[in-house]
């Protein structure tokens, strides 16, 4: 049914891509997942995928945002000038994987305003240091960790279109929560036939998965916030009442249980969104 290690399930997750059906390759991969280590890889590089079609595949990828004082726009210090990206980003999910770097980082100002853009970065470059950090209790069969850019070469090819704070941060918080949920929702959908466990639990996935496919067309507006953040509900209450089965490996449990929490840690800005979302409803 899934996996057994990482190299497995990455070699299954590239032999079977389906970057045209982000969702959909999210949920198939999330079948093959041994741990919630492997859903959370499957959502999050099918859904850098979703944000950004171009970039290469058979390859990990990661998002370099957060800084030492956060993610929020004026909190940004790295910098791309003159050609040359320097600064520090930490909390990277995927850190010693990924072969493909996504920075956030400042150009300059326009009206006190700092003008922000993403850039693809090889991980090899020169003057790109990768530190893993110490485990976070949680994700463990994947590396999270600091990177270093001191003078790194970046080419007007390499500088991604728009603006890096809304048109890829904040729209990849969106694709990452529901790509996640969709591997979960196939994770659960797998394990369900594996143990033999009650079939009611694989139809609540099948009918949350299809209410995403239903939603992700519409992810932008307003209404599709609420869809969602009662989704998110819903797959805590599934994944809750599956895990309440003594049939599953007690080791599998404790694992889960613990991973789980990485689907509240963006809990603070799905809820401003649901009320940015029900102020444009209400107005």
């Amino acid at each position: 049914m899934s996996a057994n290690t990482f190299k497995q399930f990455s070699d299954f997750f590239w032999a079977n891509s389906l970057p045209h059906n982000t969702l959909q390759w999210a949920f198939n991969a999330g079948q093959q997942a041994a741990d919630f280590s492997c859903v959370f890889a499957a959502g999050y590089r099918s859904a850098l995928q979703a944000l950004i079609p171009a970039l290469p595949m058979g390859a990990w990828a990661a998002m370099c945002v957060s800084e030492a004082q956060g993610n929020h726009p004026r909190n940004i210090a790295t910098q791309l000038h003159d050609g040359l990206l320097r600064g520090e980003k930490t909390y990277i999910s995927m850190a010693e994987m990924a072969q493909e770097l996504l920075v956030l980082c400042k150009t300059g100002e326009l009206e006190g305003r700092p003008q922000l853009k993403l850039v693809h970065v090889p991980a090899s470059a020169p003057g790109v240091t990768i530190e893993r950090l110490p485990p976070l209790g949680l994700l463990q069969h994947i590396p999270h960790g600091r990177c270093r850019f001191d003078g790194v070469a970046v080419g007007a090819g390499q500088i991604l279109p728009g603006d890096g704070y809304t048109d890829y941060n904040k729209a990849f918080r969106i694709l990452e929560d529901m790509h996640i949920q969709a591997a979960a929702l196939g994770h659960v959908q797998a394990m369900v036939l594996a143990y033999q466990l009650p079939e009611y639990l694989a139809e609540r996935a099948m009918l949350l998965m299809f209410a995403l496919k239903g939603i992700f067309p519409e992810r932008e507006q307003a209404y599709a916030h609420l869809a969602l953040a009662e989704g998110e509900r819903q797959l805590h209450a599934l994944l809750q009442d599956f895990l309440a089965s003594d049939v599953l490996p007690e080791d599998y449990r404790r694992e889960l249980q613990a991973d789980m929490k990485v689907l509240g840690i963006a809990r603070k800005a799905t809820a401003a969104r649901l009320e940015k979302a029900w102020q444009s409803i209400r107005a």
